[in-house]
C-alpha cells in the first residue's frame, strides 16, 4: 500500500510535464571549463519561477499552468516569451501563493515577468538580444520587462559582477554564447554562474537532533534524482526541526563541489520545491 501511494504520489507531482514545452535549461558554469567570454552576454539569474508564454497560455517549465489574472495576459501578443516571473531579489517565498492560486488574485500586481528570451526567432542570440530591446517595450506593459544582456571581456570580470549580484541577495548569474539558437532540454551554450552548486531532492526520513537539538530533526535524509542519499542539517531554522518538511516533499539545498567519493560537500538547505510548477 505504501508503495502504491509513493507511486501514486510520484505521478501526480510529474503529470504536467508530460505536457511540458519544449525549453532550454542552462547547465553549471565552472572555471576550468575553456570559453571565451567575449562570445557570451551575461545577465542576472532571478530567484523566481519560470514563465513561458506560449502567445496563448502562461506556464511553468514544467507544464503547468497558472492562472493569472485576465488583465496580467491579455495584451502579452502572440509571440511566444521565455522568462522569469519575480517579485524582487529575496522575496521567492512571497511569490509562491502567488502563482499557486492561494493567495487574493489582486497580488498579481506585485509580480514582474522579466523576458531573457523568445523562443520562436530563430536567430542567434545575439540578433534575439537586439529584437528584444525593441519589441519588449513595444508591448507597453509596466510589469514586462527585457532582463538586461551585458558583454563581459574576462573571468575576473564575471567574478566582480557575481560578486555584485551576490552582495544585493541575488542568485548568480546566466551565460548565453551570442551565436546560439534556441534549443531544448540541457544545452552547452547557456550556463548557470553562482557561488555555490544547488540539487533539490524527496524528503525520506529525518535524523534525530543532538545537543540544543535534542528532540527535534538533526537533519533531513534526502533522496535524490539518481537514488543517492544526502543528509542536510545545516541551514534549516529552529521552527523547521521542530516542525520539518514532511516525508516526500522536495527540498533544494545547495553545496561546494563533490567529495571523492561524488557526494555534495557541505550541504546546507535553501528552501522547499513545488515540483509541479518548476
Amino acid at each position: 500500500m505504501k508503495c502504491f501511494l509513493r507511486t501514486l504520489l510520484f505521478f501526480i507531482l510529474c503529470l504536467s510535464t508530460v505536457f511540458a514545452d519544449p525549453l532550454q535549461h542552462g547547465k553549471y558554469f565552472h572555471e576550468d571549463m575553456k570559453l571565451d567570454l567575449t562570445k557570451y552576454y551575461v545577465s542576472e539569474k532571478l530567484d523566481g519561477f519560470r514563465g513561458y508564454w506560449n502567445g496563448k497560455e502562461l506556464r511553468s517549465k514544467t507544464g503547468y499552468p497558472y492562472n493569472p489574472p485576465k488583465w496580467f495576459i491579455e495584451n502579452l501578443g502572440d509571440q511566444p516569451l521565455d522568462g522569469e516571473l519575480w517579485i524582487d531579489r529575496d522575496e521567492f517565498t512571497q511569490l509562491i501563493p502567488i502563482l499557486n492560486g492561494t493567495e487574493n488574485p489582486e497580488n498579481w500586481h506585485k509580480v514582474n515577468y522579466m523576458i531573457f528570451d523568445m523562443p520562436n526567432i530563430q536567430k542567434p542570440f545575439g540578433e534575439r538580444v537586439e529584437y528584444m530591446k525593441y519589441y519588449i517595450p513595444s508591448l507597453n506593459l509596466s510589469y514586462v520587462k527585457m532582463i538586461p544582456q551585458e558583454k563581459i571581456q574576462s573571468i575576473d570580470e564575471l567574478k566582480h559582477k557575481l560578486n555584485q549580484v551576490v552582495a544585493m541577495k541575488g542568485e548568480g548569474l546566466m551565460l548565453h554564447h551570442e551565436d546560439a539558437l534556441y534549443g531544448s532540454g540541457r544545452v552547452n551554450h547557456l550556463l548557470k554562474v553562482k557561488q555555490y552548486d544547488e540539487d533539490k531532492g524527496r524528503v525520506i526520513g529525518y535524523k534525530p537532533g543532538k545537543g540544543k537539538y535534542k528532540g527535534m530533526v538533526g537533519a533531513l535524509i534526502i533522496e535524490l534524482k539518481d537514488g543517492s542519499i544526502v543528509n542536510v542539517g545545516s541551514g534549516l531554522t529552529d521552527e523547521m526541526r521542530k516542525n520539518p518538511p514532511a516525508i516526500n516533499e522536495v527540498v533544494a539545498f545547495i553545496y561546494n563541489g563533490l567529495t571523492n567519493h561524488g557526494k555534495p560537500r557541505f550541504p546546507r538547505f535553501k528552501r522547499l520545491r513545488n515540483p509541479s510548477m518548476e
